[in-house]
């Protein structure tokens, strides 16, 4: 990048600072007709921050296609990309200006523009129009009887660019994409509302109307646009509303009760509904009506705690309701009656409400007591012997110990050490043989005194408490030699990790247990998104670099370590690569999550050497590799989640764009990513990778509901760059138009179009082109390009819905087909566009095509007798759609058991003859996706 600090005009003072990537673009060689982008990076270094714009001052052949954002703050990036789209032939000049300013005063920054072109070929889009008619012979989607489409170009060649695709105000959106108000920068699809009056954010719905008429608007204050008495500076009422809109109600406006009253009505407390001015009164001493009157009937004359409307004589202090009849004939408790017990029913002497029982004249009061099991002098006491006192259903006379009701004659004996039973013998194993207080009937070892029911669990591998078990912090899980019980190890799953263990650097553990991980490592180099203050060091766990771009530029610059590790988080932000450099996360691959928020995620510069690891890519968006780009470099990924990225129109390798590139990618995944889809636009190939001139391998890789104008998952191309793809599961992918001619490059799930190239052990199911080849398109395989024991099942398309072969189908050589699974595919199993086929295929099976096995467009084709038809018998297929409900393992029994080429070089591992499909052949054992 170049640092500049661009020119001010006069009078101006600013200390803005931008970086860019390029002083000068050149487009080279371009097509009277054609077009061709090329973009800079550019980064607001100091004084954000700033307005910024991007325009064409001179140059009428240079179009801006991809400007910053309307505001950037400082170090914020972004790109901005110029299309050169020549009518003529000959030099082409102009001038790129980029502005920025603020209120400390305005920037300006020019680059160079330097266009060459040449006369084009006629149509080369194929759109049916040659150039200079053809204004763009390089898009079949401009020609004169095209139809204008919200994109910022002349569609039609008509010269005019429709009013609506233009953006007037400099917020990002044109009148056709539904900016309502192109003249005002503050309105547009999604923009913040604002107390306007305008309908900021063009969803039709204005929120900002005074809907009570009282004056005020809910953006200026109104708490209550439905009550015109709610307003901000309205006077407070007593009706429990904060009226005036302070956020304030008043205490003696509540009815704290919910009696109906409040304190500014008259409640005398509002604590208690029981109290207010509609109140009855009661008979309780209290001012229930809040009127600050008690009636003389509330008093208590004689002090008896009740009062004259309360009970039936206020003048004796020993009668009241509930009060305890005296014997004396009175009506002590005022229920209306003397008690009928004040008499001596059985003539003992003693009166029934004296006696406690005036039916038993050997029962009242001072009668001796006798062992009856009654209460005989009325005492209300037993003598002891009379009296079970344990509640065991015997009395003391009758049992050895009235003080236990575990002991009497009869009990099961218990292990307590007592004479349960009463036969006066204890039993053998009731003893505490340790002492350790015991007995040897609940002890679980008797002859241990710190093995006892209770005892605290100590730190020596025993069951002290005798429950059974052995704590879990008291065993070596790991082996190690150190338990958790004693503070030797603090993690008992980890055998490399205990108090005082050394530390190990590459595993993000706190190994020797201080609290502290990887303290005294240098290596590996750490990143976050959290900036901590107060380090001493840049780049250790406990003070990682607080971005990911800083943490590998570090890396890159160090002789000692050349790995990045990065804590989890989400990482908002791109990264580049420009030197030999590993970048992983700790842990499973949606701990790290890079973020691109619409720029390429990782872009490895050329010479580099980078690997990605335990990752997660997503958010990318550019022309070429949303995802990943590397241009002549190294690149390998392991544990790599690469999700949800799309490519820029016309763009190629969603997920990654590799050329020229040394490639090692293993057990990762693609997912979701979106490289266009119906040919809206040139180019758009390889949702998940665009591979091309590249050497090396990919094995373990999955692709899943990837998008693409051609080769949803991978398009994989290139002379002379040999290239291994084994052991891969391609699923659910999508390409193409249902208007596209039959016969165009599009390979719903991969196209090859190269040689040396090997497809060997794939799973390729459920993906669908429009026009050609479902699953394969081998579009110019050339020399040695290698199509062995794959399973296609399940793809759709009307020509060849298994595997398509383009015209220019092995030019310069030949390609092998051979032992593959073509079943149940819609559409023709194989589908050629020759009328000969130099191609070797042979032991294919090919089955369950919704059209037929075989295809041409020049009729009939001679297809070799050793390609069989046959149910494969699978373990077990849905044909749902849902590839998580197969097995596409063989059955025993199916004919496709040892039917493949019977050369031992296409042996399976076992030595036996080749099966048929994924699962045979040298690769054989994958155990799928």
């Amino acid at each position: 990048m170049l640092l500049l600090l661009l020119a001010l005009p006069p009078g101006c003072a600013s200390e803005m600072e931008f970086s860019v990537s390029r002083q000068t673009l050149v487009f080279e060689e371009v097509a009277v007709g054609g077009a061709q982008d090329q973009g800079l990076d550019l980064v607001l270094e100091v004084g954000g921050p700033a307005d910024v714009e991007a325009s064409i001052e001179s140059g009428e052949s240079f179009v801006v296609v991809e400007r910053p954002p309307p505001v950037m703050a400082t170090d914020s990036p972004a790109f901005v990309a110029v299309r050169f789209q020549p009518h003529e032939e000959g030099q082409h000049v102009g001038i790129l200006v980029l502005t920025a300013s603020n209120v400390e005063g305005e920037t300006r920054l020019d680059v160079a523009l330097d266009g060459t072109t040449v006369l084009g070929d006629a149509d080369h889009d194929r759109d049916g129009y040659d150039a200079p008619v053809d204004c763009d012979d390089a898009d079949p989607w401009i020609h004169p009887d095209a139809d204008e489409l919200c994109d910022g170009r002349d569609n039609d060649c008509d010269g005019l660019l429709p009013a609506d695709e233009s953006d007037f105000d400099g917020d990002g959106f044109a009148s056709c994409q539904d900016d309502c108000s192109d003249d005002d920068p503050d309105t547009y699809p999604g923009a913040p509302e604002i107390c306007d009056g305008i309908d900021n954010d063009c969803d039709g719905d204005l929120e900002e109307q005074d809907d009570d008429g009282d004056g005020f608007r809910v953006c200026d204050g109104d708490c209550d646009d439905g009550d015109p008495t709610v307003r901000p500076g309205a006077p407070e009422l007593c009706d429990g509303l904060d009226t005036n809109c302070d956020d304030v109600i008043f205490d003696e406006e509540l009815d704290a009760d919910g009696d109906g009253w409040r304190g500014c009505q008259g409640d005398c407390d509002d604590s208690d509904p029981a109290f207010n001015p509609g109140a009855d009164e009661l008979c309780n001493g209290l001012d229930d009506d809040c009127d600050d009157e008690l009636l003389p009937e509330e008093q208590d004359v004689d002090l008896d705690g009740f009062m004259g409307c309360e009970e039936c004589d206020d003048a004796d202090g020993d009668v009241w309701p509930g009060a305890p009849e005296l014997c004396d004939g009175a009506d002590n408790d005022c229920d209306g009656s003397v008690p009928a017990d004040e008499v001596d029913g059985d003539a003992d002497g003693s009166l029934a409400c004296e006696d406690c029982d005036d039916a038993d004249p050997a029962r009242f009061p001072g009668n001796p007591e006798i062992c009856d099991g009654l209460d005989n002098d009325c005492n209300g006491v037993l003598d002891g012997v009379e009296l079970d006192g344990d509640g065991d259903g015997f009395r003391g006379c009758d049992e050895c110990d009235d003080g236990d009701a575990t002991v009497f004659p009869g009990a099961p004996e218990l292990c307590d050490g007592l004479d349960n039973d009463c036969d006066l013998v204890i039993p053998a194993d009731e003893v505490d043989g340790d002492g350790d207080g015991s007995l040897a009937c609940a002890d679980c070892d008797d002859a241990d005194p710190l093995r006892f029911p209770g005892n605290p669990e100590v730190c020596d591998g025993l069951d002290n408490d005798c429950d059974g078990a052995v704590p879990a912090d008291e065993t070596d899980d790991d082996g190690d030699t150190y338990v958790e019980c004693d503070g030797q190890d603090c993690d008992d799953a980890d055998e490399a990790t205990w108090l005082g263990a050394p530390e190990e650097c590459f595993d993000a553990v706190d190994n020797d247990c201080d609290g502290a991980i990887n303290q005294g490592c240098t290596c590996p180099v750490w990143g976050w998104t959290v900036a901590l203050s107060a380090c001493a060091t840049y780049g250790t766990y406990e003070c990682p670099w607080p971005l990911a771009q800083l943490a590998v530029s570090s890396a890159e610059g160090n002789e000692f370590c050349d790995e990045v590790w990065l804590r989890p988080d989400t990482y908002y932000e791109s990264v580049t690569i420009t030197g030999s450099v590993l970048v992983r996360g700790p842990g499973g691959p949606s701990d790290v999550v890079l973020d691109g928020g619409g720029s390429r995620v990782v872009d490895v510069i050329s010479g580099a050497d980078a690997a990605l690891a335990h990752l997660t890519i997503t958010g990318g968006q550019s022309d070429q590799g949303a995802g990943i780009r590397a241009v002549d470099a190294g690149i390998a990924l392991e544990d790599v989640i690469v999700e949800a990225n799309s490519c820029t129109p016309g763009g190629s390798g969603a997920g990654g764009y590799l050329e020229e590139a040394d490639l090692d990618l293993v057990d990762s995944w693609f997912l979701d990513n979106a490289c266009g889809l119906g040919g809206v636009d040139a180019g758009n190939d390889g949702g998940g990778l665009y591979v091309v001139d590249s050497t090396g391998s990919m094995e373990g890789l999955i692709f899943d509901g990837n998008v693409a104008g051609d080769a949803s998952a991978l398009w994989l191309g290139g002379s002379g760059a040999p290239v291994t793809v084994a052991n891969c599961a391609f699923l659910d992918g999508q390409t193409g138009d249902s208007d596209n001619p039959a016969g165009e490059v599009e390979g719903g799930a991969l196209v090859v179009d190269g040689d040396q190239k090997v497809i060997v052990s794939n799973l390729l199911q459920g993906n669908v082109a429009a026009a050609g080849g479902g699953a394969i398109t081998l579009a110019d395989h050339g020399n040695a390009t290698l199509l062995l024991n794959n399973t296609l099942a399940g793809n759709t398309s009307p020509h060849g819905a298994g595997i398509h072969l383009e015209p220019f189908t092995n030019v310069g050589g030949s390609a092998s087909v051979q032992n593959n699974q073509v079943v149940f595919n819609d559409g023709y199993g194989i589908f050629t566009e020759v009328s000969e086929l130099p191609t070797v295929l042979h032991y294919n099976n090919v089955y369950g095509s919704t059209v037929a096995s075989f295809g041409s467009l020049f009729g009939p084709v001679l297809m070799p007798a050793d390609n069989p038809s046959h149910d494969p018998l699978f373990l077990a297929w849905s044909d749902n759609g849902i590839w998580e409900d197969d097995d596409l393992h063989l059955d025993p029994a199916s004919p496709s058991v040892d039917a493949g080429n019977p050369d031992p070089a296409f042996a399976d591992p076992d030595g036996s003859l080749n099966d048929i499909g994924m699962y045979g052949g040298p690769l054989g054992d994958w155990p799928g996706p």
